[in-house]
């Protein structure tokens, strides 16, 4: 049933996606670049020149290599399609209209990022297909379309520009620095201005870009198209995105090649531009897109304090245990396993139009609120709070996910667009989130049974492997989650759950049946979805293209490089490592304790057993590495108290006097318990 749930609910939501067309074929093409134009420049200002420029229209993510992005970094990333860091500073000297240098310098980025970039690579398919380039603008601008040599066609300031070339770039600049309200106003005007003394050719389409976001910053900017004829407006999109109204740096070169007709080179990991799903006239448009970036701009200030809210919960849980207040520490624990979910559902608001504060302090609110509805929920079912809020949390994700994603985009524990790593499907924080609550969902049927004393029957593998093979659907299916790494982490870690609660052994027979099947799964999902046009393909065919080209090697090594630059980005990584090597010690030291307190709660050994996998694979097979494994904890420890340490009976003693109705009668006539800090006098009254 949860099986044919999913595939409804999935073809439901490829139904409502809708189809995507390619931009029109055009002879030539005027790329207009303004670095630090934002979409709210443009709802600001009464810009008819400009607006007559936009026809389609979509968010663009500048990221590049590093969290901030110089305007040569943009324009060498756009020029190579691909990722590229230029190692220099400063002025570009250009002479005759080339720079060989330069191009040097970006090879040896390239080299040393490993991201298979080859600068210039649009300026030589360009001279390949016997086309000319001419570059007006400051000297950063010509890495955009200079070629392999480091040269174009034409290189002049931009008052002298002329559109007698095929490609031609128009740089203007006064817009990249932040600058007041009243400046950026006359800039932008100042711009519309000069847009109006262009002649553009009729037959030419118009990119419109800002490669670059305010001083260099982690913003989102502006993209938009106007072809050579009538063509409405839509949303533009990419393969690279397939995410309605975003695209890409990477993704302009692909686009520039694919109108003009001109081959791709295998070096680009961009991919071309396409039509989406109709919009609104352009002052509509851009209102639209001015509120997106301002949400995606809130969404990115919000993650420190949402994050550092669930850690602390989850260190607060921690020390109440230890100190032995069992009861607060699970309420605590409930708190934190119920904000994921309100931040995920965040995601159906406005949200960003609410001070920081204010939304913090909402989110914890409906956590409280959330914790405390399934507490009163749980006394009426076997299930503890944690279960159920983990079962909220897993069908919150499996819902979001096979219904197009909303969730996962620009809400505080998904992915943002300034990033640029995925822009649709299962993110490497919500992987985590959505693994540890499939496994507590799991297996809460089986920790009921042991909390009751009745044996684990047949019908709690079941409910295992269920979720289990809902789960991996959810997150290998190329329409889904589409995630490769996520696929061979959840595989095993509902196999090795499924075997514990069962009672069967797991040797290694049964480790290479399980590997096997994992890699099988992958490797035909893969295909299926490599052997589908290249516009259509997903994240996860593109990535199986790559290993067919014989890049495994480069995509290792740099997935082994990212992990290790987060591992020394801050301290945090190197405490949790700490932490877990105490914890380990720890258990090592009492583990005949913990094998006696374990042995009858076949429920909690297949959770622990299941953490274990899923944990080490995710941290080893993402690029955000400790991260997975950290933000597991944020429902992992939670249902691990509450499974695993009973309520002393103190405290359920001392509950039940304070919740005792008073009754009538005299003081002394009702029973007095002792509590701490009472004293008795000498005949044996109790004091207070």
């Amino acid at each position: 049933m949860l099986v044919v749930l999913v595939v409804t609910l999935g073809w439901a939501g490829i139904r409502s996606a809708g189809s995507t067309a390619p931009l029109a074929r055009a002879e030539r093409l005027v790329v207009v670049s303004v670095p630090g134009l934002r979409w709210q420049d443009l709802d600001a200002v009464d810009t008819p020149h400009i607006d007559a420029l936009i026809g389609d229209s979509a968010l663009l993510s500048v990221r590049a290599i590093g969290t901030r992005t110089s305007l040569l970094e943009g324009y060498a990333s756009m020029g190579a399609g691909n990722r590229l860091e230029p190692p220099r500073a400063g002025p570009i000297d250009v002479r005759d209209g080339c720079d060989a240098g330069l191009v040097a310098d970006l090879a040896d980025d390239a080299h040393r990022d490993l991201t298979g970039a080859e600068p210039g690579a649009l300026g030589d398919a360009l001279r390949g297909a016997g086309l000319t380039t001419a570059v007006y603008g400051g000297g950063e601008a010509l890495a955009a379309l200079m070629d392999g040599a480091g040269c174009v066609g034409t290189f002049a300031a931009a008052s002298a520009v002329r559109f007698d070339a095929d490609v031609t770039l128009v740089e203007w600049s006064g817009l990249q620095t932040g600058g007041t309200a009243a400046e950026r106003f006359a800039a932008v005007q100042a711009l519309d201005a000069a847009v109006a003394t262009w002649q553009v050719p009729a037959d030419a389409a118009v990119l419109l870009v800002a490669p670059m976001a305010v001083d260099e910053g982690a913003e989102v900017t502006v993209a938009a198209w106007r072809g050579a004829g009538p063509d409405g407006h839509a949303a533009l999109q990419s393969p690279s995105t397939r995410r309605a109204g975003y695209l890409t740096l990477n993704d302009l070169a692909p686009t520039v090649l694919a109108v003009l007709g001109v081959e791709l080179p295998d070096s680009m990991n961009g991919t071309p531009g396409e039509r989406a799903a109709p919009v609104a006239e352009t002052s509509q448009r851009v209102q639209e897109l001015a509120d997106l970036a301002d949400r995606v701009a809130f969404r990115d200030r919000a993650i420190t304090p949402v994050v550092l809210s669930i850690t602390i919960g989850v260190i607060l849980c921690i020390v109440l245990w230890w100190r032995g207040q069992i009861r607060r520490a699970r309420s605590v624990g409930a708190l934190t396993a119920a904000l994921p979910t309100v931040a995920f559902l965040s995601g159906l608001t406005d949200y960003h139009l609410l001070p920081l504060w204010v939304y913090v302090v909402l989110v914890v609110v409906a956590g409280a609120a959330l914790a405390m509805a399934s507490a009163g929920v749980a006394q009426a079912t076997p299930w503890t709070s944690i279960d159920l809020l983990a079962g909220l949390l897993w069908l919150v994700l499996v819902i979001d996910l096979v219904t197009g994603g909303r969730l996962q985009i620009n809400t505080p524990l998904g992915y943002t667009p300034t990033v640029a790593g995925r822009f649709q499907g299962l993110g490497n924080v919500a992987f985590g989130l959505l693994a540890i609550a499939a496994l507590a969902t799991a297996c809460a049927p089986s920790a009921a049974r042991d909390r009751a004393g009745s044996t684990t029957g047949p019908a709690a593998g079941r409910w295992v492997a269920g979720v289990g093979v809902v789960t991996a659907i959810v997150v290998a299916a190329p329409r889904f989650g589409s995630d490769f790494g996520g696929t061979l982490a959840v595989v095993p870690c509902f196999a090795v759950a499924s075997a514990v609660v069962t009672g069967r052994r797991i040797g290694w027979r049964r480790i290479g049946a399980v590997a096997l099947a994992t890699v099988g799964l992958v490797v035909v999902l893969a295909l299926v979805d490599r052997a589908r046009p290249a516009a259509q393909q997903t994240h996860l065919g593109r990535f199986a293209g790559r290993l067919l080209d014989g890049e495994a090697g480069v995509i290792v090594r740099r997935k082994l490089q990212g992990n290790i630059d987060l591992f020394t980005a801050s301290v945090l990584p190197a405490l949790g490592v700490a932490l877990v090597v105490v914890g380990l010690v720890y258990a090592w030291r009492r583990r005949a304790e913990l094998a006696e307190l374990l042995e009858p709660r076949r429920g909690s050994r297949a959770f622990l057993a299941g953490f274990a996998v899923v944990a080490v694979l995710g941290l080893a097979l993402n690029d955000s590495g400790i991260a997975v494994p950290a933000v597991m904890l944020s429902v992992a420890v939670p249902w691990l108290l509450a499974a695993l340490v009973p309520v002393p009976e103190r405290q359920v003693r001392d509950r039940a006097v304070r919740d005792q109705p008073l009754r009538d009668g005299p003081v002394h006539d009702r029973p007095v318990r002792d509590r701490p800090g009472d004293d008795r006098s000498a005949d044996g009254q109790v004091v207070r």
